[in-house]
């Protein structure tokens, strides 16, 4: 049985679960959670912010052609690109999803 099928399968006895246990896992799962997509970063000090106006340029240390990186609870959980959809929004395409670190 592969991964996809046992999840899926694990899902389908969680439906049918009523038990209270159940019941709170599945309350955790439609807990919203901030997910951030970061370009990049750059430590500036306080006097470096303060001096911050219109048309500054804040150089930083990633390329234009590295990836972007998703980010939940200050980790790392996968790499994506930058894309356009439905007139000039933007999206993400993840490209790798990183091993989770061990707990």
């Amino acid at each position: 049985m592969s991964e996809a099928q046992a999840h899926d399968e694990m899902v389908e006895i969680e439906h049918r679960d009523v038990s209270p246990e159940n019941m709170q896992r599945r309350a955790v799962y439609s807990l919203p959670v901030d997910v951030i997509i970061s370009l990049g970063h750059k430590r500036l000090s306080v006097a470096e912010v303060l001096k911050l106006q219109v048309d500054t340029i804040v150089p930083l240390q990633e390329r234009i052609d590295d990836p972007l990186q998703i980010i939940v609870d200050n980790k790392v959980l996968a790499h994506c690109e930058l894309i356009e959809i439905d007139e000039g929004k933007l999206a993400v395409k993840i490209t790798k999803i990183l091993d989770a670190p061990d707990a």
